[in-house]
């Protein structure tokens, strides 16, 4: 009980400081930041481009498309008076900024979501191994909370892309393995990496940590929701042991803090993927973090993989990570441990879909049914209730 109160008092604390940055936002906050992302203007792509485009004059903006979530997001067409000296300035770009609903303002706040990715973008994208979208402008106000990211436009270039609810008939099997390879490319790159603890001490890791307490009030506060609100999704078995899963969160943090580290995506679902020249590549990340590189696999394949592809396949894609991992020069857990992780991890997945799925605005219908669905069948398939008994849960 004394617990519960002090991830309670944590989020209101946390909430509370979200709300008096939205306060001073909405006074003006930083001077040309647009309060959504189809708000920016010519002025403000001028500077955005500038450090690649130096003297660009940037004369119309035209909104192609856009939508709302966790993010503000708008794909928006460029029209240069002046191109300036340097690089041919984009044609079409696609802008991030934060949410303009205050619900969600607040949780990505809280959960630190903006600065995150606007930190990856400016600190470890040119890093990474696999594709990312360039960033032609990335930054975050810690007073108001709001941020802007200025990307590569990976519709104009022919990208393609999908989510979880059509992932049956497009994660087939080639697909899945490109993503598998991509995630060992990717952790390769960052195997043991000394940057964590230097100028990447502040990527979130398994573990005690600061907001820890925020993430397990919020999974009290929704995972119920989501279970209710897709019932007839969720087996009686995978219900009853809702309380369970919950309480096994600390001995879960210890588990997934244990062996190598390595740079994760955190949020590694098909919805957050493209596929461009033949290759799987990562978008939107707001959650990346440092820990087991087989969390990024586990949430792959039980969050957005056929449940029979999975089924059939599964090991053979645990040893194709390992196998990319080995030829990216690092040295992955041996097979049987690998699995281990990925039973544990399987609980992450499960939760996250369940918290997604209490949400709606987070996903549509559609997606938040079909992730938390695979997640539950997952869940069973690889008795994680017995692996959480093997670690004292």
């Amino acid at each position: 009980m004394i617990a519960r109160t002090l991830d309670a008092l944590s989020m209101l604390r946390a909430a509370g400081r979200e709300l008096g940055r939205i306060a001073i936002s909405r006074g003006g906050g930083l001077r040309d930041d647009p309060l959504s992302a189809s708000a920016i203007t010519p002025e403000l792509m001028d500077e955005a481009l500038s450090a690649a485009c130096p003297g660009v004059h940037v004369g119309q903006l035209r909104t192609l498309d856009g939508h709302s979530g966790t993010t503000d997001r708008a794909r928006i067409a460029i029209r240069c008076e002046q191109p300036g000296d340097g690089e041919t300035p984009p044609a079409s770009v696609f802008v991030k900024t934060a949410p303009r609903s205050l619900g969600e303002r607040v949780f990505v706040g809280v959960m630190e979501l903006g600065s995150t990715e606007v930190r990856f973008y400016d600190e470890i994208a040119r890093a990474v191994r696999i594709p990312v979208p360039r960033a032609w402008h990335a930054r975050h106000d810690p007073r108001t909370g709001r941020f802007l990211l200025v990307l590569e436009d990976l519709a104009a270039a022919g990208a393609r892309f999908t989510d979880v609810a059509g992932a049956a008939d497009r994660a087939d099997l080639e697909t899945t393995q490109k993503v598998v390879t991509t995630l060992g490319t990717l952790h390769a790159g960052f195997w043991q990496s000394p940057r964590f603890d230097r100028d990447l001490s502040w990527l979130r890791r398994a573990g005690p940590r600061r907001g820890l307490r925020r993430e397990r009030f919020l999974c009290r506060a929704l995972v119920g929701r989501g279970v209710e609100r897709f019932r007839d999704a969720i087996p009686d078995r995978v219900r009853a042991s809702t309380r369970r899963l919950l309480s096994a969160r600390d001995a879960l943090e210890n588990a997934w803090a244990q062996g190598d580290r390595t740079l994760i995506h955190g949020d590694s679902h098909i919805g957050n993927m493209y596929f461009l020249d033949g290759e799987a590549g990562l978008l939107d990340w707001q959650v990346t973090q440092c820990g087991q590189g087989m969390r990024d696999v586990s949430y792959f394949l039980v969050n957005s993989v056929p449940t029979e592809l999975r089924r059939t396949h599964e090991r053979d894609l645990i040893e194709l990570w390992r196998a990319a991992v080995s030829a990216g020069g690092a040295t992955p857990p041996a097979a049987d441990e690998a699995f281990e992780q990925h039973r544990l991890h399987a609980a992450y997945t499960w939760i996250g879909a369940a918290v997604t799925a209490a949400v709606p605005g987070l996903q549509p219908t559609a997606i938040a049914r079909a992730g938390l669905t695979r997640a539950t069948r997952a869940l069973l398939d690889l008795d994680t209730l017995e692996a959480l008994a093997r670690i004292g849960a």
